[in-house]
């Protein structure tokens, strides 16, 4: 039977591969998204840098280690040099364009920025793919978020948070920007308690906002949390993909 094809105003908890597979495969690369799809994710998550030369390059740090422990700085770095790095698997660093090459064209994507110069180079490679309504941008930076609203108003953008140190004030932002989503860290379910936690998660959903989680691992979160959350950011697509689908 053919997969149905989600979108991000789905009814149902979507499952977003963390950087692809990454318990199985090297993280950021194109098989790990490829057999996160292939294992029932309904999205994937992934982190671009621009190289040196302004092609978005797929990577969570800025400094990367090839498999023969030799170092690559990325935004100073050729987009050349970078696709020949060799990571573990016969991977290499991939180009956003070679994700996009590589997987259906319906595929949900959860693009974090990671730096600012990043925002009008992605948005054009993805504008030119025509799966603009099919990405969600995502970044610790709210400049970046602003900056992917001024090229294009449409933007569906998420607010990825370390804590829930200043959420009342980025609430405030969200609504301005017509925010989609609050990518939060399921940890400060820890640090501040399970009422607290969904009481925030609670008020954010009576703003209109969606709820996207990171990273969510332990299934037995999965009870808790329903009803308070639109999505979860996960390494184990394949322990979700069996409590959430079954």
């Amino acid at each position: 039977m053919k997969k149905k094809v989600k979108n991000w105003e789905s009814d149902e908890i979507l499952i977003i591969g963390h950087r692809g597979y990454p318990v199985k495969y090297p993280e950021n690369t194109i098989v790990s998204f490829l057999m996160a799809l292939k294992s029932g994710a309904d999205a994937v998550e992934l982190d671009v840098y621009t190289s040196r030369d302004g092609i978005p390059i797929i990577a969570h740090d800025p400094v990367c280690k090839d498999i023969f422990g030799r170092e690559v700085t990325i935004t100073k770095s050729s987009s050349k040099r970078l696709i020949g790095t060799p990571l573990s698997m016969g991977q290499c660093l991939p180009t956003l364009r070679d994700l996009l090459n590589s997987i259906p064209k319906e595929t949900l994507l959860n693009i974090e920025f990671k730096h600012l110069k990043a925002t009008d180079k992605v948005y054009k490679v993805i504008k030119k793919a025509s799966i603009f309504k099919e990405v969600l941008f995502s970044s610790f930076d709210i400049e970046a978020l602003r900056r992917i609203k001024e090229i294009d108003k449409d933007s569906r953008i998420g607010l990825l948070l370390e804590d829930f140190s200043n959420l009342e004030e980025l609430i405030n932002t969200a609504i301005k920007l017509e925010a989609f989503s609050f990518n939060l860290p399921i940890d400060e379910i820890n640090r501040i308690g399970k009422e607290s936690f969904l009481d925030k998660l609670r008020r954010l959903k009576n703003k209109g906002f969606k709820v996207i989680l990171w990273t969510v691992n332990d299934p037995s979160y999965l009870r808790i949390l329903k009803g308070y959350i639109n999505g979860i950011i996960t390494d184990e697509v394949e322990i979700m993909v069996s409590k959430l689908r079954r």
